[in-house]
């Protein structure tokens, strides 16, 4: 596993983390998942410390960041197209979550910053 990947997989782990220390409804999503991004910063630094990213990466994990925890605190139910499963929905969107934050921490070598 290269340090992006690692990376990658501890950004998804702080997304759960703070997923599940925080109800999944809010009478302010937007404002909440705000508040939680500013909370989790200097971890998230942490972790992209050393790596040899852009310097728009953290503007792209912060959106990945609060687009995941604002869904999560509206209570919107994961769907996917290819399932009507819940469950196999919610792996799915976990799985397309996983694969933003290692794209944006490895980008391919076309895009252009």
């Amino acid at each position: 596993m290269n340090p992006a990947e690692r990376a990658a997989d501890r950004l998804l782990a702080l997304i759960a983390r703070t997923r599940a220390e925080n109800l999944n409804t809010s009478p302010d999503p937007y404002l909440d998942a705000i508040t939680l991004w500013i909370a989790v910063v200097p971890q998230v630094r942490e972790v992209l410390n050393g790596l040899d990213i852009h310097e728009s990466t953290l503007g792209e994990v912060e959106y990945l960041f609060r687009e995941a925890v604002t869904a999560w605190l509206r209570g919107d139910e994961p769907s996917s197209v290819l399932t009507d499963d819940p469950g196999t929905a919610a792996l799915l969107a976990e799985d397309e979550l996983e694969h933003r934050l290692r794209t944006v921490l490895d980008p391919p070598e076309v895009w252009i910053f």
